[in-house]
C-alpha cells in the first residue's frame, strides 16, 4: 500500500498480503480483518523500516502497512500532503 496514504484513503487485505509481516502482524490481521473488505485509513506513521497504519474501523489499533493494498491508487501529488512527507523527502 501507499505509505503516504491520507485520511479517508481505502485499503484492503488480500490473500497475499494477509501473510506479510511478522507473527504478531499476521495474527492481528487474521483476527481483526477480512480479506477483500475495504477499510478506511485514519492515518499512517512512516518509520525508517516500516509504516504503521491506523484504520477508522479499529480506533486505537495499529497495523503494519505490509498487510494492506490500495483499493484506488493515491496520486503522487497528494502524497506530499502527508504529515511525514517532508521529513523523509526533503
Amino acid at each position: 500500500m501507499n505509505i503516504w496514504a491520507l485520511e479517508g484513503h481505502k485499503v484492503k487485505v488480500t490473500e497475499d498480503t494477509i501473510c506479510n509481516g511478522n507473527i504478531y502482524d499476521k495474527d492481528k490481521i487474521k483476527r481483526l480483518c477480512q480479506i477483500g473488505v475495504e477499510y478506511t485509513v485514519d492515518r499512517t506513521v512512516v518509520h525508517s523500516s516500516s509504516t504503521t497504519i491506523y484504520l477508522k474501523e479499529f480506533p486505537g489499533k495499529d497495523f503494519n502497512s505490509v498487510n494492506f493494498e490500495d483499493v484506488i491508487e493515491q496520486s503522487a501529488k497528494d502524497n506530499r500532503f502527508h504529515d511525514d512527507w517532508s521529513y523523509w523527502n526533503d
